[in-house]
């Protein structure tokens, strides 16, 4: 009888777990949900390079208001990649989320390819796996349009390659799959350069401390100074885009440290953001519950497992300063607490193995309790995280909090476009808080008009750009001043739903 290879049986349990959470009824959705607007602003760039430049140094966002929409920005590796697909098969959003969620599915097969170097039991190398990835900010994210998730799987694939390194296996090509990874992780999100400052502080210790690893591997000077070679183009690309920012003045996508300004404000963001988030995570006070056994076990056994520990350490370590440096953002953005995900994978391994492989069960409370979460967790975590993603599609949902309640009239409106505007004309989109979605649903580049736009601005951006066309959702509102204060002759040539589409006489 044939015997299958456990990355077969990986893929085979993928499959089935994927289909189990339901992802697949929503891979044809467009952007839509929770920051809506962000996710619309990363389609876009992959709609613009397939509709208007395939110049991979100019990517473009719809909003043409500042030099034709370019915009300096992350790496935009997927974006360009999609686009490409999309010159191949034609402009789908579901090729978009493909992509995305072949990246992830690629960085959760490395994460299980990663615990074999510790763990020799298929079943508790799935349950492990699964278990983190069951977290409904990590599912949502898994195959939308934000290239957090992206940064986290190549991440990933990075870390696999560096204990492949540290190991001693296939030395000099793994430690070269390692920059390619690291490096692209660090391009889409700079952030998750924390990986590469473990991995190298691992190097450092085992130059100057070897016996706090407990690995006998020689590190050389020449080793430690390649610590550049990743932080050289991501940095160089990030120079460029600053420049590009500033050259332009579209700053879509500008990612600014912001910390709390005192302790006391600290304190109240942390609070705000737990009350908000800590359900987006993990099963109620699950992200807690780990974090406090996970220090615990640091503190009482951090010798039996030294390398695990002090990796675990220092990547949680990173991932909270990456925290109070952004910690205004991660109020109001789910998605930045992936950065935390590598350190909880790692410090999910360093538990197993004290207690688990260990075999140490029998000896106290935190062994037993640890035992009984690793085999019910992960279908606890599985059936909150299917509630989780049906409540972020569901449009009644607190959970799918949409860019403005008017954009589900906008889902098929490109076709309206298409029909009474001609293609490559621009168009004024009213009202809209985000840059890009009315625009992006549209599938045409022009500038959007925000609510709270007083009428003087908003006659002056549109007598600006002379755009020929105007789309509003809010008839009401662009008669009580708006459309007196601009003064054009117009023409109604649509009319559905609260939309209506003018050609506007100059």
């Amino acid at each position: 009888m044939r015997k299958f290879k456990p990355g077969f049986w990986f893929l085979v349990c993928w499959i089935l777990l994927s289909l189990s959470t339901g992802i697949w009824q929503y891979f044809n959705a467009p952007p839509t949900g929770i920051h809506q607007g962000a996710q619309t602003d990363r389609a876009c760039i992959a709609w613009n390079y397939y509709d208007q430049s395939m110049n991979f140094f100019k990517p473009r966002v719809m909003e043409t208001r500042l030099n034709d929409g370019i915009a300096g920005m992350e790496f935009p590796v997927v974006n360009y990649s999609v686009a490409l697909l999309y010159k191949i098969f034609g402009p789908h959003d579901i090729i978009y989320r493909m992509v995305v969620f072949l990246i992830v599915s690629a960085g959760v097969y490395a994460v299980f390819l990663l615990s074999g170097f510790f763990m020799q039991r298929f079943l508790s190398r799935i349950l492990l796996v699964f278990s983190w990835y069951l977290s409904p900010i990590f599912l949502y994210y898994s195959f939308s349009f934000l290239p957090d998730t992206s940064a986290l799987s190549f991440s990933m694939i990075a870390t696999y390659f560096f204990i492949k390194y540290l190991f001693g296996i296939h030395e000099k090509k793994s430690i070269a799959f390692y920059f390619l990874f690291i490096s692209l992780a660090g391009l889409i999100k700079i952030t998750f350069l924390i990986i590469h400052i473990t991995c190298f502080s691992i190097l450092f210790l085992l130059r100057f401390k070897p016996t706090l690893i407990a690995i006998n591997k020689q590190v050389t000077p020449s080793q430690l100074i390649s610590v550049f070679i990743p932080v050289v183009p991501v940095f160089s690309w990030y120079f460029y885009a600053a420049k590009l920012t500033e050259h332009t003045g579209n700053t879509h996508f500008l990612q600014q440290i912001n910390p709390a300004k005192n302790l006391h404000d600290a304190g109240d963001y942390m609070l705000y953001a737990y009350n908000t988030w800590s359900n987006s995570i993990y099963v109620q006070f699950g992200f807690i519950s780990i974090i406090v056994l996970y220090i615990i076990t640091w503190i009482g056994k951090r010798k039996e497992n030294p390398l695990l520990a002090t990796l675990s350490a220092l990547c949680f370590g990173g991932a909270v300063a990456c925290y109070f440096l952004f910690q205004f953002q991660f109020l109001y953005h789910d998605y930045y607490y992936l950065i935390f995900f590598p350190a909880l994978f790692l410090m999910f391994l360093f538990m197993q193995q004290v207690y688990l492989e260990g075999k140490k069960i029998i000896m106290g409370i935190l062994p037993f309790l640890f035992l009984i979460g690793f085999y019910i967790f992960p279908f606890l975590s599985l059936s909150h995280a299917r509630y989780m993603l049906k409540e972020r599609f569901r449009p009644d949902s607190y959970y799918f909090q949409e860019a403005f309640p008017e954009q589900k009239h906008y889902h098929n409106i490109a076709d309206v476009i298409n029909k009474f505007v001609p293609k490559g004309e621009r168009i004024i989109s009213a009202f809209d808080p985000t840059p890009n979605t009315s625009l992006y649903f549209m599938r045409r580049q022009g500038i959007r008009i925000a609510g709270d736009f007083s009428p003087k601005l908003t006659a002056d951006i549109i007598l600006d750009t002379k755009y020929k066309y105007l789309l509003i959702n809010d008839e009401k509102k662009w008669n009580s001043g708006y459309a007196d204060t601009l003064n054009l002759e117009s023409k109604l040539i649509y009319s559905g739903g609260p939309l209506r589409l003018y050609r506007l006489n100059y």
